[in-house]
């Protein structure tokens, strides 16, 4: 018996197992099953399994395999009391994919290579399973599939975000933002989170199998714009959830109905079956994109900007202080909040991506006495702010040096 078996779906889909609910509790302390495990392969298992491989670039099909468990934190030692006999080095799976090299499973192919004692790391098999084929090769179904997975993880990413945003922020919105800081946050739940997937779902027998979706995420969209963030919270959460079971419910019928209009055209209408592939590629390709920067880090950042700039505080904006060199001495969010804000965001991994937040800033020079020497104002857009007579000498030079810089440097915390 392996230390961490395959879970795969056809053979725990009518049986449980006590693995299949470990696995399960793992996925909802990571925010992806909603639900209490149930120990089955089940649909919302199977979902929160892809939503979560979908986020980490796991290319495991249809199974829990080393690499998801790996990313799920999840080590051999830990349960060690499940073990019957011990695993040998070279042992190979009943499918033949996969090689105990006596620390981890890892592609059998590659120790034919390299022999026991050149494996390759995790970290190297993985980049050779996730580019073994780009999206011009997958199937149509493929696609379709995907591109639910991929919508499923980041609305999830958006939720968590969302729900450490609420958190953190104390004070009360009626007066401290401006009265369309709710519509700024769906601007950036359209962009962000929806993406092409919602709003460009073209007239079609394929399509018409999506108006549930399409009208629940609409609903999400155009929420009331003018009312207090806490009051938009709660309803957006209703929206959310009903969004996350939309995507979970349609995906098999989505799938379901590519596959029978793919066959109709490629008998009957090629030039048709070519326009069909075209839009689900855009489709999957937009959300492949965003996929891979709505992190909840960098979702939390985008709604730390927005409350910067939709603060109705004066000079509402971010400060940072930084030595000749562009080094940062510190960051302050002139915003109701602010400290709260800073400490949360130099806390994610990578630190706090000042440069990259779309929000106002004030960079404040200092020289090694602790004086400020000068400023350099930006707009949202990192454009330069300062009054026109201050936009040449020092101030041009200084900003000059910026963008040949390539702006500043995240901040983390101390």
């Amino acid at each position: 018996m392996m230390a961490l078996p395959l879970l795969d779906k056809d053979s725990y889909q009518f049986s449980t197992s006590e693995w299949v609910t470990y696995a399960g509790q793992a996925l909802q302390q990571a925010g992806f099953l909603q639900t209490e495990p149930t120990g089955l392969y089940d649909e919302e298992f199977a979902a929160a399994v892809t939503a979560f491989q979908a986020l980490h670039g796991i290319h495991e099909e249809n199974h829990v395999g080393p690499y998801t468990w790996a990313a799920l934190g999840i080590e051999d030692t830990e349960h060690a009391a499940h073990e019957e006999h011990a695993v040998a080095v070279g042992a190979v799976t009943e499918d033949g994919q996969w090689r105990w090299d006596g620390g981890q499973w890892a592609p059998a192919e590659q120790h034919a290579d390299l022999g026991v004692e050149g494996f390759a790391s995790a970290e190297v098999a993985h980049h050779a399973l996730t580019a073994t084929a780009t999206s011009s090769e997958f199937e149509d179904t493929e696609l379709a599939s995907s591109i639910f997975q991929y919508e499923l993880a980041i609305l999830r990413q958006w939720k968590a975000a969302l729900d450490s945003f609420h958190v953190v922020i104390k004070s009360e919105t009626q007066t401290s933002a401006k009265p369309d800081f709710a519509g700024a946050l769906l601007k950036v739940f359209g962009e962000k989170v929806l993406g092409k997937a919602i709003s460009e779902f073209k007239a079609g027998i394929v399509f018409d199998a999506l108006k549930g979706l399409v009208g629940e995420a609409e609903r999400a969209r155009n929420a009331a714009k003018s009312v207090a963030f806490r009051d938009f919270y709660t309803t957006h959460q209703t929206h959310i959830a009903n969004l996350d079971k939309e995507l979970v419910t349609h995906q098999p019928v989505f799938v379901a109905a590519v596959r029978k209009e793919a066959e109709r055209l490629v008998r009957n209408d090629p030039d048709s079956y070519g326009m069909l592939r075209m839009e689900i590629m855009e489709l999957y390709q937009d959300a492949e994109r965003r996929l891979q920067t709505a992190t909840q880090e960098s979702l939390f950042a985008d709604l730390s900007a927005e409350w910067v700039s939709g603060s109705v505080a004066q000079d509402s904006e971010i400060r940072i202080r930084v030595h000749d060199d562009l080094s940062v001495i510190d960051v302050k969010i002139h915003a109701p909040d602010g400290d709260k804000l800073v400490e949360q965001l130099t806390q994610q991994p990578g630190g706090m991506d000042v440069w990259h937040m779309h929000a106002p800033k004030l960079i404040i020079y200092m020289d090694v006495d602790d004086h400020a020497t000068g400023y350099v104002r930006l707009d949202a857009g990192n454009h330069l702010a300062n009054l026109p007579a201050e936009q040449d000498g020092k101030y041009k030079h200084r900003y000059e040096q910026l963008i040949a810089h390539g702006g500043l440097a995240p901040v983390t915390k101390h």
